[in-house]
């Protein structure tokens, strides 16, 4: 690890984090995006459900960029190898945690399941899944006795 290395809220220590999409400061002062943001974020998404995976990848990067955490759980989802685009697993836990810390359950819920069965590299730890799963199940207001995840994954 470098010594520009930092550890983000869910625990992922990352070498570069200027590789990870920057929160834009071209949004409004209301907190939502420019017109041409949210049209960025529409055709990206269009584009990620129509598996036009390389091409969302840019403007999936610009929506995340701007705060559209739905875009950086996308581009997640991308850097799993999506789509048979080079994978890129540290950035792919970088951006569901980004999206999770901003509160998007889906990517709380995929942290969870890194950390249940221990992918990506990362320690299997399931406690800390539990917690991730029970935050996804909170913000989509899901009752945490629905969330529980088995003890033990193989």
């Amino acid at each position: 690890i470098g010594p520009s290395a930092t550890t983000g809220k869910n625990g992922f220590v990352l070498d570069d984090e200027k590789s990870l999409p920057q929160s834009s400061s071209q949004a409004t002062s209301k907190g939502g995006l420019k017109p041409w943001d949210e049209a960025a974020a529409e055709q990206a998404e269009a584009l990620f459900n129509h598996r036009q995976y390389a091409e969302s990848k840019p403007l999936l990067d610009q929506a995340c960029g701007g705060g559209v955490w739905k875009a950086c759980y996308d581009l997640g989802e991308i850097y799993e190898g999506r789509g048979g685009l080079p994978k890129n697993y540290p950035l792919a836990l970088a951006l569901f945690s980004k999206a999770c810390d901003a509160d998007f359950a889906r990517g709380c819920s995929a942290l969870s399941d890194i950390y249940a069965f221990g992918a990506f590299r990362v320690e299997q730890d399931i406690p800390r899944a539990q917690e991730l799963a029970i935050k996804a199940c909170t913000i989509d207001k899901i009752p945490a006795s629905a969330c529980v995840i088995p003890e033990k994954r193989q």
